[in-house]
């Protein structure tokens, strides 16, 4: 069982070292747990607005877009 901290380089061992459909669920669920901690950030450190660019992307894009 991985640890939720400290000893990140044995972690992503263990992960690498899965067959490839266990490690592709592996990066999916990695994934998923970031956009929910990313999320909880947002709502408790960024409510009021903040200058991180990473929570501006879709905006970006959607801008680009636009003037494309």
């Amino acid at each position: 069982m991985l640890d939720t901290r400290g000893r990140l380089t044995e972690q992503l061992t263990k992960i690498i070292h899965l067959p490839q459909d266990e490690r592709i669920k592996s990066f999916r669920l990695l994934v998923a747990l970031l956009g929910v901690a990313d999320e909880r950030r947002r709502v408790r450190f960024c409510a009021s607005g903040c200058r991180h660019g990473w929570h501006h992307l879709s905006t970006a894009a959607s801008i680009e877009t636009a003037t494309a």
